[in-house]
Protein backbone atom coordinates (compact mmCIF):
# COMPACT_ATOMS: atom_id res chain seq x y z
CA UNK A 1 0.00 0.00 0.00
CA UNK A 2 2.64 2.49 0.96
CA UNK A 3 4.79 2.64 -2.19
CA UNK A 4 1.72 3.39 -4.34
CA UNK A 5 1.68 7.02 -5.45
CA UNK A 6 -1.56 8.96 -5.76
CA UNK A 7 -1.14 9.53 -9.50
CA UNK A 8 -1.44 5.77 -10.04
CA UNK A 9 -5.06 5.60 -8.83
CA UNK A 10 -6.59 6.80 -12.09
CA UNK A 11 -4.09 5.03 -14.36
CA UNK A 12 -5.02 1.41 -13.61
CA UNK A 13 -7.53 0.26 -16.22
CA UNK A 14 -7.43 -3.42 -15.27
CA UNK A 15 -10.04 -4.94 -12.97
CA UNK A 16 -8.81 -5.07 -9.36
CA UNK A 17 -9.66 -7.49 -6.59
CA UNK A 18 -8.65 -6.70 -3.01
CA UNK A 19 -8.66 -9.59 -0.53
CA UNK A 20 -8.08 -8.20 2.93
CA UNK A 21 -7.28 -9.47 6.38
CA UNK A 22 -9.75 -8.45 9.06
CA UNK A 23 -7.01 -7.70 11.57
CA UNK A 24 -4.41 -6.05 9.34
CA UNK A 25 -5.92 -3.25 7.26
CA UNK A 26 -6.73 0.08 8.82
CA UNK A 27 -9.39 2.58 7.70
CA UNK A 28 -6.55 4.58 6.09
CA UNK A 29 -5.47 1.51 4.06
CA UNK A 30 -9.04 0.87 2.93
CA UNK A 31 -9.37 4.51 1.84
CA UNK A 32 -6.22 4.11 -0.28
CA UNK A 33 -7.66 0.98 -1.89
CA UNK A 34 -10.96 2.72 -2.58
CA UNK A 35 -9.06 5.50 -4.36
CA UNK A 36 -8.64 2.92 -7.14
CA UNK A 37 -12.43 2.76 -7.59
CA UNK A 38 -13.03 4.59 -10.86
CA UNK A 39 -16.20 5.02 -12.93
CA UNK A 40 -16.59 2.14 -15.38
CA UNK A 41 -13.79 0.06 -13.84
CA UNK A 42 -14.48 -3.15 -11.97
CA UNK A 43 -13.18 -3.08 -8.42
CA UNK A 44 -14.02 -5.75 -5.87
CA UNK A 45 -13.08 -6.01 -2.22
CA UNK A 46 -13.64 -8.73 0.34
CA UNK A 47 -12.32 -9.26 3.84
CA UNK A 48 -11.71 -12.64 5.44
CA UNK A 49 -13.27 -12.65 8.91
CA UNK A 50 -10.98 -13.58 11.78
CA UNK A 51 -7.85 -13.44 9.63
CA UNK A 52 -4.49 -11.86 10.35
CA UNK A 53 -1.84 -10.81 7.83
CA UNK A 54 0.06 -14.08 8.22
CA UNK A 55 -2.99 -16.15 7.20
CA UNK A 56 -2.15 -15.24 3.61
CA UNK A 57 1.25 -16.95 3.57
CA UNK A 58 2.38 -20.57 3.87
CA UNK A 59 4.33 -19.67 7.02
CA UNK A 60 1.08 -19.89 9.00
CA UNK A 61 1.29 -23.69 8.60
CA UNK A 62 4.80 -24.00 10.06
CA UNK A 63 3.84 -23.20 13.63
CA UNK A 64 1.50 -25.04 15.92
CA UNK A 65 -1.70 -23.52 17.23
CA UNK A 66 -0.30 -22.29 20.58
CA UNK A 67 2.85 -20.68 19.15
CA UNK A 68 0.96 -19.42 16.11
CA UNK A 69 -1.64 -17.69 18.26
CA UNK A 70 0.94 -16.32 20.69
CA UNK A 71 2.96 -14.76 17.84
CA UNK A 72 -0.24 -13.74 15.96
CA UNK A 73 0.72 -15.96 13.03
CA UNK A 74 -2.78 -17.37 13.13
CA UNK A 75 -6.09 -15.60 13.37
CA UNK A 76 -9.40 -16.77 14.72
CA UNK A 77 -10.11 -18.46 11.38
CA UNK A 78 -8.45 -21.76 10.51
CA UNK A 79 -5.50 -21.00 8.22
CA UNK A 80 -6.57 -23.70 5.76
CA UNK A 81 -9.99 -22.07 5.41
CA UNK A 82 -8.44 -18.61 4.89
CA UNK A 83 -6.02 -19.87 2.20
CA UNK A 84 -8.80 -21.86 0.53
CA UNK A 85 -11.07 -18.81 0.36
CA UNK A 86 -8.22 -16.69 -1.02
CA UNK A 87 -7.34 -19.26 -3.67
CA UNK A 88 -10.91 -19.93 -4.82
CA UNK A 89 -11.94 -16.27 -4.94
CA UNK A 90 -8.75 -15.36 -6.83
CA UNK A 91 -9.28 -18.13 -9.38
CA UNK A 92 -12.90 -17.09 -9.94
CA UNK A 93 -11.88 -13.46 -10.48
CA UNK A 94 -9.03 -14.42 -12.83
CA UNK A 95 -11.25 -16.75 -14.86
CA UNK A 96 -13.74 -13.96 -15.43
CA UNK A 97 -11.14 -11.48 -16.62
CA UNK A 98 -8.68 -13.77 -18.40
CA UNK A 99 -11.24 -15.96 -20.14
CA UNK A 100 -9.93 -19.16 -18.58
CA UNK A 101 -11.80 -22.29 -19.60
CA UNK A 102 -12.03 -23.98 -16.22
CA UNK A 103 -14.80 -24.35 -13.69
CA UNK A 104 -13.47 -21.65 -11.37
CA UNK A 105 -16.66 -19.66 -11.89
CA UNK A 106 -18.27 -22.00 -9.35
CA UNK A 107 -16.71 -19.70 -6.76
CA UNK A 108 -18.01 -16.41 -8.20
CA UNK A 109 -20.07 -15.84 -5.05
CA UNK A 110 -16.83 -15.56 -3.04
CA UNK A 111 -15.76 -12.58 -5.16
CA UNK A 112 -18.96 -10.90 -3.96
CA UNK A 113 -18.19 -11.77 -0.34
CA UNK A 114 -21.00 -14.33 -0.08
CA UNK A 115 -19.70 -16.75 2.53
CA UNK A 116 -20.02 -16.96 6.30
CA UNK A 117 -16.28 -16.27 6.60
CA UNK A 118 -16.26 -13.21 4.34
CA UNK A 119 -17.25 -9.57 4.59
CA UNK A 120 -18.19 -7.91 1.31
CA UNK A 121 -15.94 -4.85 1.21
CA UNK A 122 -14.36 -3.89 4.50
CA UNK A 123 -15.28 -4.16 8.18
CA UNK A 124 -14.89 -0.37 8.24
CA UNK A 125 -17.78 0.13 5.83
CA UNK A 126 -20.84 1.33 7.77
CA UNK A 127 -23.11 -0.80 5.59
CA UNK A 128 -22.34 -3.59 3.16
CA UNK A 129 -21.14 -1.92 -0.01
CA UNK A 130 -23.72 -1.52 -2.70
CA UNK A 131 -23.13 -2.98 -6.17
CA UNK A 132 -22.87 0.62 -7.41
CA UNK A 133 -19.64 1.06 -5.44
CA UNK A 134 -18.32 -2.33 -6.49
CA UNK A 135 -18.70 -1.51 -10.18
CA UNK A 136 -18.75 2.26 -10.45
CA UNK A 137 -21.07 3.64 -13.16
Amino acid sequence: MYPVSEDLYSRVPQPLFFINSAQFQTPKDITKMKNFYQPGKERKMITIKGSVHQNFADFTFVTGKIIGNKLTLKGEIDSRVAIDLTNKASLAFLQKHLGLHKDFDQWDSLVEGNNENLIPGSPFDPVTQSPALQLSP
